[in-house]
């Protein structure tokens, strides 16, 4: 009997260290993000409630204040986007799903605040952001297909 409860425990730890390393070899690897914020006041943002909010200075592109630390990791490629968001100091968090496809070979997630209170996002690839933030030109900020929310 104790052998057959020692067999079954270890077969449980050894399925559940399988799934995990399986999940780990199917989830896409993080990405640096950037933000623009055209909404006219500062944004603190974050993509999970758990992480410390980033704030996105009103008229800035590129990388926010505190962005050095902005990652973003899906559980798949086809996840959307969960974002909140909210006004410098505000208390309530605004919340939105943003449906971006992540391409593969993407470098990094950029995310738009317009001047509406609106979140947007997407990914930019290597020809856009070739060493992800570090050069990222502006022009990013205004062509590409925005997932809207």
């Amino acid at each position: 009997m104790f052998g057959a409860i020692a067999v079954l425990a270890v077969a449980v730890t050894f399925s559940s260290v399988a799934y995990n390393r399986m999940r780990a070899d199917v989830a896409p690897p993080v990405i640096a993000c950037a933000a623009v914020n055209q909404s006219g006041k500062a944004v603190e943002y974050r993509f999970e409630e758990k992480d410390t909010p980033l704030t996105a200075a009103a008229g800035q592109a590129g990388v926010a204040t505190g962005d050095s630390a902005c990652r973003y990791g899906a559980r798949d490629a086809a996840a959307p986007i969960a974002l909140q968001w909210r006004a410098a100091g505000a208390t309530d968090w605004r919340t939105a799903t943003l449906n971006a496809v992540r391409p593969d070979g993407a470098t990094l997630l950029l995310v738009r605040f317009t001047e509406d209170g609106r979140a947007q996002a997407r990914y930019a690839d290597a020809d856009e952001a070739p060493n992800g933030r570090a050069e990222l030109d502006a022009g990013v900020w205004n062509r590409g297909d925005w997932a809207k929310g």
